[in-house]
Parts: structure tokens; sequence; C-alpha cells
């Protein structure tokens, strides 16, 4: 079959969306299917195939306020996003006429079977959603990480919250009557439950990120079992963190504040791979704790791995008010290495996955910081005894976790 995938930022930087999407794309590929992507441009754009497509966005325009260091450009795209989102899901109608564009002309030249469209960004669904009018012979589905809601009231005046309710259940009620399967991601599945979705249940099937991978397929197979060695082998431990942070949602300071504890029992080494809010924040860490903290800011997949793949525990943080779950989580468990959390809040979707995951321990937001350092301090100890996990041991716990078990589920709805 053909595949058309439309995403945002895909490759070598990719977001949460593309990491995921690369994944299941690189696996129907060497099932034998032709896949298409229309992704977002990026400074430093790989193409990997001849088939990968890619459109042209204002860098401004498309970046949250919180990662840009001008207050005038900062409060200019936090005005322009209250007004449009509260209008439409739909940000930049630019970028969908050019998500159209392309299609268009892959559709021309090629008899695509289906096309699945990531939410986030809404503007590729609402390209999908014009592609399946045009089309009614394709099927249409959607690859939702991050679900499609009318979102919370938070801080917004009732007027404006019952406005935005109506808007927003308009819209998906209208791509959901026509996608052939929404695939939800299982630790949201009670927002899917809610009475708004009534009528379309039939259509939803649950999933997780597609990122536990195998090592023996992409490394030397004796790497996957050099934990102990490397332990013992530099006097730092090092510590890796990667990914987004973002004011009042993943913040980074109590981390900090607790690692800085640690370093006094045991010396650490702390990578921040980030990008965000907090950019600042860390250079000011780095410079009060010399040689424990390291922001590297935010770096191609390639250069990630290899830096996860010489390092000895990985660090989450969990969010403190989104309920979404982190796919990084995941990532992190292809290098079966430990993982080290900072919860947030209560409910806490990763802190639930990692439950499953013998190597994780959970850093609850209601003990002191020096009981978390403790504690962070026997975890590290005890690994000098441990031996790591094999991939098949993983995949008992998360068959659903890889890009073979979302492949199939693509597969069956022809």
């Amino acid at each position: 079959m053909n595949y058309l995938f439309m995403t945002d930022a895909y490759y070598p930087k990719p977001s949460a969306n593309g990491n995921c999407v690369r994944e299941i794309v690189k696996n129907l590929r060497k099932r034998g299917h032709r896949v298409f992507t229309i992704s977002w441009e990026e400074d430093c754009q790989i193409q990997e195939n001849t088939d990968d497509y890619t459109i042209k966005t204002w860098y401004v325009l498309r970046t949250p306020s919180v990662y840009l260091k001008s207050n005038v450009k900062k409060k200019l795209i936090s005005l322009g996003g209250a007004i449009s989102h509260n209008l439409s899901p739909v940000s930049y109608w630019s970028y969908v006429r050019q998500y159209l564009k392309i299609a268009k002309t892959i559709i021309k030249e090629t008899d695509i079977h289906c096309i699945i469209c990531a939410q986030f960004p809404f503007e590729a669904v609402c390209a999908g959603y014009i592609l399946k009018k045009r089309h009614p012979n394709l099927r249409f589905m959607t690859y939702e990480l991050d679900y499609f809601s009318e979102a919370s009231e938070g801080n917004l005046p009732t007027f404006i919250y019952r406005f935005r309710k109506i808007i927003y259940k308009t819209w998906y009620r209208k791509i959901y009557k026509l996608t052939a399967r929404v695939l939800y991601m299982e630790p949201h599945k009670l927002n899917y439950e809610r009475e708004n979705y009534y009528g379309f249940k039939e259509k939803f099937f649950g999933i997780f990120p597609p990122l536990l991978l195998d090592l023996e397929l992409r490394t030397d197979q004796t790497e996957r079992f050099e934990y102990q060695k490397v332990m013992k082998s530099h006097s730092n431990i090092k510590m890796l963190y990667s990914g987004v942070l973002l004011v009042n949602v993943r913040p980074p300071i109590s981390c900090c504040r607790i690692l800085a504890i640690c370093n006094n029992s045991i010396p650490l080494h702390c990578d921040f791979f980030s990008r965000g809010d907090y950019e600042d924040f860390l250079v000011e860490q780095a410079q009060r704790f010399p040689g424990v903290f390291h922001p590297n800011g935010y770096v191609s997949q390639k250069e990630l791995a290899e830096c996860i793949r010489n390092t000895d525990v990985l660090l989450s943080i969990g969010n403190s008010v989104s309920e979404m779950l982190p796919s990084k989580i995941f990532s992190y468990m292809t290098y079966q290495k430990p993982i080290i959390h900072f919860s947030q809040q209560e409910k806490d979707m990763a802190a639930d996955i990692l439950k499953y995951y013998p190597y994780a321990l959970v850093i609850p937001d209601n003990i002191s910081d020096y009981e978390a350092a403790k504690r962070i301090v026997e975890f590290i100890q005890q690994f000098h005894t441990k031996h790591m996990l094999d991939y098949k041991t993983l995949l008992k716990k998360f068959e659903k976790c890889t890009p073979d078990y979302t492949a199939d589920i693509i597969e069956m709805c022809r």
C-alpha cells in the first residue's frame, strides 16, 4: 500500500510526534510499503528518503513564546496564540495550504491509499480532513500523541471558555466523522471515553508511543551489556536529560536542587539536552555548581543517541499540570539503563508506566529534597550488583510500545 504521513518537525531534530511518526514510517517501509512524509522544514534538515517532503515555516510564528528571548516577541506571540486558539484550533492556514499543495502533487503522481495525520500540529489534521473531502476513496486516520480536546477552563473567562468549547467540539466532530481510525495513546483512554466522543468509539484504537526499539538491530550487541563496566570506568556518575522544559508545565528547578545535594555524596555529571524556557536557568546552575550541570541545548537524534550510550543514568521530569504522556520514557527504555523520574503531580502518566520497568526510581513531589537525594544515591549504588535487561524481557511487558505493533494496527485498516 501507499501511505502519506503529515507531521511537524521530523528529522534530524524531531518533535515527539515526529520521532514517533519516523519509527512507524521506517517500519512500514521495511515491510515493502511506499510511504510519503510531509513535515516542517528545519535549518538542518536531512532528507532520509526521496519520498520525504517539507513545508516552509516561519520559525518565529511557529515557536511557542517561551522559546524566545525578546519580551516584545513573547508578548506578541502569546497574544496571537490566545486569539487564534480561542477562535480555531488552526493557528496558521498557510501551513494547511502548503500541506495540501504537496499532497495534491503526490496524489496526482501516486495512488495513495491512506493518509495519516499527527495531532499535533492540527494544521496537518485539517489538511487531511480536506483531502478526504476531495478524495472520498482515501482512508483518513489521525495519530494522536496529544489528544485533541477543547481543553480545560484554566484562567479563561467563563464566556470565552464556553465559546471555545463550542468551537472545538464542532471541529473534532467534523473530523472524526470522516476518519477511518483514530490512534490515541492508551494512557489517555479516559479522555476518549467522555460523552462528547459518543458515536465515534468504534473508530478509536489505543496504542503507545512506538519508541521501544531493539538495539541489536542498530548497534554492536556487546554495547548493550557494558553498563557495569561504564559505571566503574569514570569518577563521576553521568546523568542525562533530553526534552523540552517549559514554565508551569515541566520545570527543572526541584530536579537540579536535589541533584546538587546528591553531588555531595556521589560526584555527578548531569547533561541537559533541552530547549524551552529554562536555558538561562541551566547556565546559572552550571556556574553555581561547576562540573555538575552541563547545558548542551537541543541536538540531533544521532548526537543524542551517542550521548545516551555513554551515560549511566537517564533523567525524566514529569509534567506539573498536563496529563500527557512523555514519549521519551519509551526511548529511554530502549537503552535498558536506570531511569530517575521526578514526578510533579499525583496523576503522573509516566510514573504509572515506570512501575513496570524494573530499573526505575520515581521521586514524588511530596518528600523533602534530602529524602529524595538519599533515595537517588541508594538507587545508583545498587546497580553495581545488578544485570541489565535484554530486549526480549522488555518486550514481554511493553509489546504495545514498539513500531511493529503500531504498524500492524495501521495495516489492519484497509
